[in-house]
């Protein structure tokens, strides 16, 4: 059966309000399921790695912050329970603690307690680390979502780049001088690799200097490598 119908089926049937959406043709997708919210509460649902399991990822947008946080996700069995999760999230509007009390399925995203001193650095070291968590295909990639909040962690406490502006680009760790990204290091980035028989992070450098880049086992290594490429070489303005 259709994902989408199917959860669709299940939702109407504990009473809930929700439609799932189509896509621009008019089908209901059958390998997952979304929807267009009325207010700033979102989801996505995808299969597990079986056609019995599913994915799901509970967000928001809101007016004033242009971009998506994920505060849970997880993964269920019973597409039942799944239906109850999310009508508790978009039509109860419930606190993301109860439903993580109700639901055992779900994963909390747990913000940093570190906060960089400049709201507007502070936004975007937030949007990145939520951005890896923001992922309904998440249980594929645990042990390279590790490595990357690390680094993620290890960046935003370096008290040299405490005035950067952080971006990324396909998951590379890069920086700006200013919030428009404007004034950025070209080529420039940091990022774990995807295969770690070759080392756990990679810097990139303008490929003048080396087109591969170079690998590292540790992260603080790679960060100290970077810090010092970051000095080499001047940003663009």
């Amino acid at each position: 059966m259709y994902l989408t119908q199917h959860l669709q089926n299940n939702l109407d049937k504990i009473g809930s309000s929700i439609i799932l959406a189509t896509t621009s043709d008019g089908k209901s997708p059958s390998d997952y399921a979304f929807h267009n919210p009325i207010r700033e509460r979102n989801f996505r649902v995808n299969f597990g790695n079986t056609i019995q399991e599913y994915t799901v990822v509970l967000f928001d947008r809101t007016k004033t912050r242009d971009y998506e946080i994920c505060y849970l996700r997880g993964k269920f069995s019973s597409i039942k329970r799944l239906a109850k999760s999310i009508q508790m999230w978009i039509e109860v509007e419930e606190k993301v603690q109860v439903i993580a009390s109700c639901f055992p399925e779900l994963e909390t995203f747990q913000f940093d307690s570190y906060k960089n001193p400049n709201p507007l650095i502070e936004a975007r070291w937030q949007y990145i680390q939520n951005k890896v968590f923001n992922n309904a295909h998440f249980e594929n990639n645990k042990e390279w979502e590790n490595r990357y909040s690390k680094m993620i962690a290890a960046a935003k406490r370096k008290k040299e780049w405490e005035t950067y502006f952080p971006f990324t680009s396909l998951h590379l760790l890069r920086f700006s001088l200013d919030n428009n990204l404007r004034n950025t290091w070209v080529e420039l980035h940091i990022t774990p690799t995807m295969n770690d028989e070759s080392g756990n992070y990679h810097v990139g450098v303008p490929s003048t200097e080396n087109k591969q880049g170079f690998t590292f086992q540790k992260l603080e290594e790679a960060i100290d490598f970077f810090d010092l490429k970051l000095n080499d070489y001047h940003p663009i303005k």
